[in-house]
């Protein structure tokens, strides 16, 4: 069966195909040591891959059908799942086609502008999410991260709203927030 039977067009320039038809690009600009692999690879278990890659026909004979130029993080935390024995390269991505002149462009482009939340935009989802009946374990499963650290959170995110407001409005700092 050939590679191309796995994949699906989804319009001119978005796909689905397997993970084992990919493998990092030269042209992805992030190259420091990803951080924190292991808590997206239990989001994207707990939650599915969210986020688009961006590929590019991969220009290598015989191996991988295509490149990630941008999504390193999450194709490696996916290869982390394989690894593991909880997903398999038939896992199906869904994928970005880059067909620009340029993927460094395109790579930098979707790493560049990213913005964390607030920390108190943070702490508010969490208590909605606790709210909603999901217990502290859910949320710590959904996000990778440990218990202690959504305890902390909605301890922090449990003060007075007009305290959040101020945080969100820079007229108070998060340090001065977590001391009262």
């Amino acid at each position: 069966e050939s590679i191309m039977s796995n994949t699906k067009s989804l319009s001119p320039h978005r796909l689905v195909v397997a993970l084992g038809e990919l493998t990092i690009s030269e042209t992805n600009v992030r190259k420091a040591s990803p951080r924190f692999i292991e808590s997206l690879a239990a989001s994207i278990l707990a939650k599915g891959l969210l986020q688009n890659l961006i590929v590019i026909p991969s220009s290598k004979e015989g191996g991988a059908k295509y490149e990630v130029s941008a999504g390193g993080r999450r194709y490696l935390a996916m290869m982390l799942l394989v690894e593991t024995g909880k997903i398999t390269l038939d896992y199906a991505v869904p994928v970005l086609l880059d067909t620009s002149d340029n993927a460094t462009v395109t790579s930098l482009t979707e790493n560049f502008h990213r913005e964390d939340l607030h920390p108190i935009d943070e702490f508010r989802s969490f208590s909605t999410m606790k709210e909603n009946g999901l217990s502290v374990d859910d949320i710590a499963l959904w996000f990778g991260i440990t218990n202690q650290a959504v305890i902390q959170r909605l301890d922090l995110g449990a003060a007075a709203p007009e305290l959040h407001d101020e945080c969100l409005e820079c007229s108070m700092s998060l340090e001065q927030r977590q001391i009262l």
